[in-house]
């Protein structure tokens, strides 16, 4: 077997030019990082807590990790992440002491770095945690382009050393040689394909590889998980596999390539009118106290036959008319459906056992397992069939709302490279058209500002905003017509430089433009551009 190439010349040193263009006078700060409880919030975790911490020995991630400390506590003083924006600063004296020992130990991490670069002194091991913190930084910092292309290097190079090992490991979590990368360190990489939507390279040919062997993964699934962590990559692996659903559901920055699957949004729009819901904007109230939607499916208890090991064969009745029944898309669905279900059934076995109790990470995987049966059952048509589901999209954010809780009341920080929160609060804020409820979303989003990877809770209320008053400036008798209802996918989500140009991966700033078509009227079945700028 040939030996895998562990080559670091693709990471582009480009890439890791701090965006900083002033000097910083010397200002009295500093950091340690003596004990794993200093460890900044933002990278906790078993891996980030260990082995990120242990590679403090080169100098560059130390500078970084330092950086990142310095970040979380200047965020944590601050009410609006907009306020840690260098882009339009002539002057940076008044930064806050955390800041600004911030920005000059990234200073010293990047010069550190291009010189380890330069002279070959970095093994891949190191080139990974480096791509991990850099983007950290970035990311919490708000640079989501750049953040994003720190961690696709990350991605592409660990993808091109696990395909030196055969095919057996082209989408597999364990490392093929943990010698050279541990476990931890690919299983991360492999949640981080997931949060960002990172799409393979056009050319790459391993795909039909890569979706076998993941159903080959799910449906390995067993009745019982060992802990939440074992529950949580089984999860994780189905939102893998059902990206589409996910993606498409909430239009994001289209800086980076868009997935291939994209192309067949077109395809769906013959699928609309799978359901005659009419869905009321109902006044304000209190969500947990909201009772079901009358028109929701009925909660009927899954087959016994579902537990067997072809689970995946059992293919849940998703209520669509017989001429779309068995179209490939319907029947992905109901795949993904199956496999949703038998990880409830697992998770919840597991959650009776007397060694388990409810925490934080087991009301995320709920909140994270109603929000993907949302984007299943209503991938065939964002417009009217959201309307049956407005029970599970109370229940969703009523956990949001939990989480929440517990995030201001604990140490938590308010930003993580982890798939939190943001992500499903907006998605059910595009998909729910009930008033009170997506005002809800929109408070949560807005009142509580957080970041989680390139996910910016600020910019997804401002998003949701727009959507609601295009929405319901036709709204009569608190009802929103099927006609002036906006398709999550026909959002256009531009980056634009500072200076109103198109964004690219080396010059952009933190504005984006949106657009998206609406029908003009009941009667005429042409449609107008809307747009929207928004700042962040």
């Amino acid at each position: 077997m040939t030996r895998p190439s562990t080559d670091t010349s693709t990471f582009s040193e480009r890439r890791l030019q701090p965006r900083l263009h002033h000097t910083l006078s010397q200002r009295p700060g500093r950091y340690t990082l003596l004990k794993r409880h200093s460890f900044p919030a933002t990278l906790k975790s078993r891996l980030r807590g260990r082995l990120v911490l242990q590679a403090c020995n080169v100098a560059s991630i130390k500078h970084t990790v330092i950086a990142i400390a310095a970040l979380h506590q200047t965020a944590m003083t601050l009410d609006n992440f907009k306020r840690m924006s260098l882009d339009e600063r002539g002057d940076l004296s008044d930064l806050s002491i955390h800041h600004q020992v911030a920005i000059k130990q990234y200073t010293k991490a990047i010069r550190t770095l291009r010189e380890d670069l330069a002279s070959g002194n970095l093994d891949l091991r190191t080139i990974l945690i480096s791509c991990l913190v850099v983007g950290c930084f970035e990311g919490y910092h708000g640079n989501i382009p750049l953040a994003f292309m720190q961690l696709r290097t990350g991605i592409n190079m660990l993808h091109e050393w696990k395909q030196g090992y055969g095919d057996q490991y082209i989408f597999s979590w364990a490392s093929p040689n943990t010698h050279i990368i541990e476990d931890d360190l690919v299983t991360t990489f492999g949640r981080l394909e997931i949060s960002t939507g990172y799409a393979y390279p056009e050319e790459d040919e391993t795909e039909m590889i890569r979706r076998e062997q993941l159903w080959n993964f799910l449906s390995e699934m067993p009745p019982v998980f060992d802990n939440l962590t074992h529950a949580r990559v089984y999860l994780e692996l189905i939102f893998k596999q059902m990206e589409p659903c996910v993606y498409d559901s909430a239009p994001w920055p289209n800086t980076y390539p868009r997935p291939k699957w994209i192309e067949r949004l077109p395809e769906r729009l013959k699928y609309e009118g799978a359901s005659n819901a009419v869905n009321y904007c109902t006044g304000p109230g209190n969500i947990e106290e909201q009772p079901p939607n009358e028109t929701r499916e009925s909660n009927v208890p899954y087959p016994a036959e579902f537990l067997q090991s072809d689970h995946g064969s059992i293919l849940p009745d998703l209520g669509l008319p017989s001429e779309i029944r068995d179209s490939q898309d319907a029947r992905e669905i109901q795949l993904i459906l199956g496999e949703l279900k038998f990880w409830q059934r697992s998770f919840e076995e597991t959650m009776r056992r007397p060694d388990m109790k409810e925490t934080t990470g087991s009301m995320m995987l709920q909140m994270h397992l109603q929000n993907s049966f949302l984007c299943a059952k209503t991938y065939l048509d964002d417009v009217m069939l959201p309307d049956q589901y407005t029970y599970e999209f109370i229940q969703v954010v009523a956990i949001c709302k939990q989480l929440l809780a517990a995030f201001r009341n604990g140490e938590s920080t308010n930003f993580t490279l982890d798939f939190g929160l943001i992500c499903p609060l907006y998605i059910c804020g595009f998909k729910c058209r009930v008033r009170y409820i997506r005002q809800e979303i929109i408070n949560l989003l807005h009142d509580q500002p957080r970041r989680e990877g390139f996910w910016d809770s600020l910019l997804a209320a401002k998003v949701l905003m727009w959507i609601r008053d295009l929405e319901e400036e036709y709204a009569g008798a608190d009802v929103i017509p099927e006609w002036c209802r906006i398709r999550p996918y026909e959002v256009g989500f531009y980056m634009r430089t500072s200076d109103g140009g198109n964004a690219t991966l080396d010059e952009y700033g933190r504005e984006a433009e949106l657009l998206c078509p609406q029908r003009i009227s009941p009667d005429n079945f042409e449609t107008r551009e809307r747009r929207i700028t928004v700042r962040w």
